[in-house]
């Protein structure tokens, strides 16, 4: 099914980036452009992505929301993290290769083998802070929630406050990164240590 979160599928939209860039404000500037999708980030590539974006539309800085997420790594001087994730085995040994291939070690990474968007939007925050303890271990750094689609943003501060740790969420790290790359250095509580930087 074309709907479901798999490498082929995501790879499918690398060729589709560059019109839906250039439909964003059409009659205006965009400072910064991100791909919101961090399994997509990995399976097409940063470089790819950035290309297409930058052709879609050129004024804007291009990113990518695991470009985005590994910012917030530096930022936060990250290098071990336990990883909560809603995608499957595929998708997860590609992230933990990915982050391996940036400098970040993996110690730990769970899925939630969900393979379609509204699903993985359905889970509940809630859920959410029990699944980030359940992945957390003891030589991690920091617990990474990622995908877009994840209401985790939400409750990143909560976990912070009960694992005694950073919590980096996809959107989380894209709205920071995004609002850095266009000048705005805004600190903001209640969305976790990432944003008081």
């Amino acid at each position: 099914m074309a709907d479901e979160l798999t490498a082929e599928n995501l790879m499918d939209q690398l060729s589709k980036i560059p019109q839906a860039a250039s439909l964003l404000l059409a009659d205006g500037q965009l400072d910064v452009l991100c791909y919101a999708c961090t399994s997509g980030s990995i399976v097409m590539g940063e470089a790819q992505i950035v290309e297409c974006l930058r052709a879609g539309m050129p004024g804007a800085i291009p990113t990518t929301l695991i470009s985005c997420v590994l910012a917030a790594f530096r930022k936060l001087n990250i290098n071990k993290i336990a990883v909560a994730t809603p995608y499957i085995p595929e998708i997860n040994d590609r992230l933990r290769a990915y982050l391996a291939g940036s400098g970040v070690d993996v110690v730990n990474i769970g899925g939630l083998e969900l393979t379609r968007d509204i699903d993985i939007a359905h889970v509940d925050p809630r859920f959410l802070i029990e699944f980030a303890k359940h992945v957390d271990r003891p030589d991690a750094e920091a617990i990474f929630l990622s995908c877009s689609a994840l209401r985790a943003s939400e409750v990143a501060a909560e976990i912070e406050e009960q694992v005694g740790k950073p919590v980096v969420t996809s959107n989380q790290a894209m709205l920071w990164n995004c609002l850095r790359l266009a000048n705005v250095s805004d600190k903001l509580g209640g969305y976790g240590r990432l944003f008081l930087q």
